[in-house]
């Protein structure tokens, strides 16, 4: 395992790298809950036809799928799951613009199967960007201090979610304003962020999982949330394995350049993730080249087409993987721990 996953040579243990998956997923699992109430539009009062049940079942296995590939295979400490930013694209823009060409409206399982088709060849056009020149061209071209820009741009959206999620900012008439802070959810949000920053500063590893585990346990309390039962079987998955319409795409020219849109947003997510967790890993050259790169961007790309698949939107890497590079993690082993918990 340690030849395997040049463990030593990048510095780190095997407890470290396992310590950093958990990390990693903890960091991500909230994809569990968001994801199935976008595609099943819940989150957005409306019905898109997808089941809710299904969509966790798919969503645990396509970030497995995803995880595991990238620890395997392109040996970098990044957990894949299906993006945010993709999904809301998929829902709002992609099956509307799906219904007007098939004549028909969101709800019915031709227009979600027909988005689900762009997806998966978005990840195709990808995967051969990804073994061709195109994409080094693609890296080289941007500016390092783009780059860096693409990876604070990615954790801002990241960090908005979850500050309108704890209720500290509400939206109002399309502008984002501050929200009442004697909320229970608000106490539990500030205290988990008290906690962790000070963990973060006297540096003690695994400091955003004990954030987490203290911030559950006082919303327990506080009776925010409730355990309902610790076992239970996953739903049945199959009313979306497979459904992708994909040569129903070429069939509507409309689509097409949200191909590429899907396309040029995972390119530069992708792009901008390994810069964020490539840099804080240590796993940068100093010229700014990123060893097995072509790697890390066809898993990407073959996530996202399995994602697709599998019912979902853009399987991509997460800039959470940085919480497990920060506990230590700088191999492919956090991953495939990640995608393990997955």
């Amino acid at each position: 395992m340690n030849t395997f996953f040049q463990i030593s040579e990048r510095g780190s243990t095997v407890g470290r790298e396992c310590l950093a998956g958990c990390v990693t997923f903890m960091a991500m699992a909230y994809i569990l809950c968001v994801q199935p109430a976008i595609m099943s539009g819940g989150m957005f009062e409306m019905k898109t036809g997808m089941s809710v049940g299904a969509l966790i079942t798919t969503t645990c296995l396509a970030a497995a799928f995803g995880s595991l590939l990238m620890g395997l295979w392109a040996n970098y400490p990044l957990g894949l799951a299906p993006g945010m930013g993709e999904n809301i694209f998929v829902v709002l823009t992609v099956m509307p613009i799906s219904a007007v060409a098939l004549g028909s409206q969101v709800g019915d399982a031709a227009v979600w199967q027909l988005a689900l088709g762009t997806v998966l060849i978005s990840g195709v056009l990808f995967a051969v960007l990804s073994f061709l020149n195109v994409r080094k061209v693609l890296i080289d071209a941007i500016s390092p201090s783009l780059r860096g820009g693409i990876s604070a741009g990615i954790g801002l959206f990241i960090a908005l979610i979850g500050l309108q999620q704890a209720g500290v900012v509400v939206s109002e008439h399309g502008l984002y304003v501050l929200g009442p802070l004697t909320t229970m959810k608000t106490l539990v949000f500030v205290t988990g962020l008290i906690i962790t920053a000070a963990l973060l500063a006297r540096r003690i590893r695994g400091a955003l999982l004990y954030g987490i585990i203290v911030s559950a346990l006082l919303a327990a309390v506080l009776g925010q949330i409730t355990l309902v039962s610790p076992f239970g079987l996953p739903a049945d998955p199959r009313p979306l394995i497979g459904q992708a319409d994909v040569l129903g795409v070429f069939k509507y020219p409309v689509l097409w350049p949200l191909v590429a849109v899907l396309t040029f947003m995972v390119v530069f997510d992708t792009l901008g993730t390994v810069v964020a967790v490539g840099s804080r890993a240590g796993l940068i050259k100093v010229d700014g080249s990123f060893p097995n790169v072509e790697r890390v961007f066809a898993t990407d790309a073959t996530a996202t087409m399995v994602g697709a698949a599998m019912g979902h939107s853009t399987t991509t890497a997460y800039v959470e993987s940085a919480a497990g590079v920060e506990t230590g993690g700088r191999t492919g082993l956090a991953a495939g721990i990640t995608g393990i918990c997955f």
